[in-house]
């Protein structure tokens, strides 16, 4: 089995984004915890075969970060 998720940088904290930040923070969280829960499973059970994997993009050079970014230099 193999388990992706994507998550973000922002899983850290971004500005006003408290409630995007916590849910991929949370997501994170179950699949550390998931992790540790197999690896303990498959001290009992060597058959279990299980990956998780977090993606966690960066920033995408689009024109609204660029305009984010321009608008940050002006401050």
């Amino acid at each position: 089995m193999k388990f992706v998720a994507v998550s973000s940088e922002s899983s850290i904290g971004a500005p006003g984004q408290a409630n995007y930040s916590g849910s991929k923070a949370a997501l994170n969280a179950a699949f550390q915890s998931c992790i540790h829960d197999i690896e303990w499973t498959r001290q009992m059970f060597p058959h279990v075969n299980a990956r998780f994997n977090i993606v966690s993009p960066g920033l995408t050079n689009t024109p609204m970060v660029k305009s984010e970014i321009e608008d940050d230099a002006k401050r």
